[in-house]
C-alpha cells in the first residue's frame, strides 16, 4: 500500500498571523539507536490521503523503539482541538495563561497558571493536553491547570519549537548550531536528526522517519532587517530554502519544484505493507 503525503507550502508569517486572527476571534478561540544518537514545517499545513495501516496489536505509543521503526509511519498532527478546549498564549516573559472559550459563548476563562510551571518558552498540545518547554531545558506534560506535572525530558542545551504527537517528541536544540531531535516518548531515546549553522526557521515531520525544514535565505534575511512586514516584500524574493532528511536512509537534499505537483502541493510517498 502508498500512503500519499501532500503538503501544501504557504508563508509562514502569514500563518502565524493567520493563527494569531483565528486565536484572537475565538477569544473575543537511519533511525540510529542511542540515549543520543547522530542519526523534519511546524508552520505547513498537512493533508493526508490514506491512513496508515497497522498490523501490531500494540497501539503505537505502546511500541518499543525497534517495533515502532520497523517501518515508516507517517505524521500525524495530533494538536488538533474542539469547542470549550483550553489555548494558551506564552507571553514573553514566560508566563502561560489559560483560555477557555466556546463558539457559542461570549464568556471567557482567563486564567494564569505559570506559576506552577516555571518560565514556560514553547508549548504544544496533543489531544489537549498540553507539552511545556519549561526554563528552556525541560519538556513537561500538565493538565489543564499546569497540574499533575509528567517530567519528560531534559538537555543540558536549550531548546526551542516543539512539535509532539502520542509517540513521539520533535524540538530544536540551540547551541553553536540549530539541531532538530526526535524524542520516542516510550524507550526515551533522543535521536539528534539535523543540524544547521544557519537558524531553522521552520520544520515539519512528514514521517517517522524523514522531516521537512527550511532555513531563510540571504536575501530574505536582508529583508527582516529593515523591520518592514513580510506582505511588503518586493515581488519575486525567495523566503526559504528547504530540505528533506531521512534517518533510516540518511538521505539529505534540497527540495525542488519537481518535488510539487501541480496543486502546489508537496509530493512525498511512504511506502507501506
Amino acid at each position: 500500500m502508498k500512503v500519499v503525503v501532500k503538503i501544501k507550502q504557504f508563508n509562514r508569517q502569514a500563518i502565524l498571523r493567520l493563527c494569531s486572527c483565528i486565536l484572537f476571534c475565538c477569544i473575543s478561540a537511519g533511525c540510529g539507536k542511542s540515549e543520543v544518537a547522530n542519526s523534519s514545517e511546524s508552520s505547513i499545513s498537512q493533508n493526508s490521503e490514506i491512513s496508515s495501516s497497522i498490523k501490531s496489536d500494540l497501539p503505537l505509543e505502546e511500541m518499543d523503539y525497534d517495533e515502532y521503526f520497523s517501518k515508516e509511519r507517517k505524521w500525524i498532527d495530533e494538536s488538533r482541538t474542539v469547542d470549550d478546549e483550553y489555548f494558551y498564549d506564552v507571553k514573553e516573559d514566560g508566563s502561560v495563561v489559560r483560555f477557555k472559550f466556546s463558539l457559542t459563548n461570549e464568556q471567557i476563562d482567563q486564567t494564569i497558571i505559570s506559576d506552577h510551571l516555571g518560565s514556560v518558552n514553547a508549548y504544544t498540545l496533543v489531544y489537549g493536553k498540553p507539552i511545556f518547554i519549561v526554563d528552556h531545558h525541560k519538556i513537561i506534560q500538565t493538565d489543564e491547570n499546569g497540574e499533575n506535572q509528567q517530567f519528560i525530558y531534559e538537555d543540558p542545551y536549550p531548546i526551542d519549537h516543539i512539535l509532539a504527537s502520542r509517540e513521539l517528541i520533535y524540538f530544536v536544540r540551540e547551541n553553536s548550531d540549530f539541531t532538530i531531535l526526535r524524542l520516542h516518548r516510550k524507550s526515551d531515546v533522543a535521536d539528534e536528526l539535523i543540524s544547521s549553522t544557519e537558524e531553522i526557521s521552520s520544520y515539519r515531520p512528514l514521517s517517522n522517519y524523514t522531516i521537512r525544514w527550511s532555513v531563510f535565505t540571504e536575501e530574505w534575511k536582508e529583508f527582516l532587517k529593515t523591520g518592514k512586514l513580510w506582505e511588503d516584500a518586493p515581488p519575486g524574493i525567495r523566503q526559504s530554502d528547504s530540505y528533506f532528511y531521512n534517518s533510516k536512509t540518511g538521505e539529505k537534499r534540497e527540495i525542488e519544484d519537481s518535488d510539487y505537483d501541480a496543486d502546489g502541493f508537496l509530493k512525498y510517498t511512504i511506502e507501506e505493507e
